[in-house]
């Protein structure tokens, strides 16, 4: 009863099973068709956790869906929140196909509703919301140990480039930027993914909001049928 049901929900989801996602340092989707994940992230004086479920969408392609919430110190404002989709297309490189290259796309809503309390200059702004369209392309390679453990390291890197329009009250800004990915991705019995990363962002110096150091940890389950 729970194979039959798994295998109505992979192919509502994927139609079939794929074997991307090395290229962002995570297990194939070879290993299982769905992924259940959490990560928690650091920059600054920001604390970013998330929630994400992702699906492999053919041989080669896979969706990500992911909410997370951001706590800021010394704030006295709850965390923003931010839903976002992404996807992507996996492509084998080299007479072997081992090296994997995607081109992925990522839109992310960011919004609050509530004031920011900054000690020693009041309120900040209150009903922000923020936009993000992220345009790049992650290359990686899965390491395996050999035999049946199923343990890998996959490393990876993503290039992408971010715009990201803001509104505050009646106020709007833009701004381009570049940003830097790098993940270090360890795998276990095939499924279970821990993943050291760590980002740059190429803002402007004068937008402080934007961190331009980031790190942190994600964790990711496969699950489902297997090819």
């Amino acid at each position: 009863m729970k194979r039959a049901f798994w295998s109505v929900l992979i192919a509502l989801l994927t139609g079939v099973t794929a074997r991307a996602q090395v290229c962002t340092g995570a297990a194939s989707f070879g290993a299982g068709a769905l992924r259940a994940g959490a990560g928690i992230d650091r920059a600054d004086a920001r604390n970013t956790k998330t929630l994400s479920f992702a699906a492999g969408a053919g041989p080669s392609a896979f969706l990500e869906g992911a909410f997370s919430w951001r706590d800021v110190d010394d704030l006295s404002a709850p965390s923003t929140r931010t839903v976002a989709g992404s996807g992507g297309y996996e492509l084998g490189v080299g007479a072997t196909g081992a090296l994997r290259v995607c081109p992925m796309a990522r839109l992310a809503y960011t919004f609050t509703s509530q004031d920011v309390v900054t000690p020693g200059f009041g309120n900040a702004s209150a009903n922000a919301s923020q936009t993000m369209l992220m345009i790049g392309a992650g290359i990686g390679q899965a390491i395996h140990s050999g035999g049946e453990s199923g343990f890998a390291l996959v490393p990876s890197i993503a290039v992408w480039v971010v715009t990201a329009p803001r509104q505050t009250g009646d106020a709007a800004s833009d701004i381009t930027y570049g940003r830097l990915d790098l993940a270090l991705g360890v795998v276990f019995a095939g499924r279970v993914t821990i993943a050291p990363h760590a980002a740059y962002n190429g803002a402007r110096s004068d937008l402080t909001r934007y961190s331009r150091y980031a790190a942190g940890v994600r964790v990711g389950v496969n699950f489902g049928d297997t090819p």
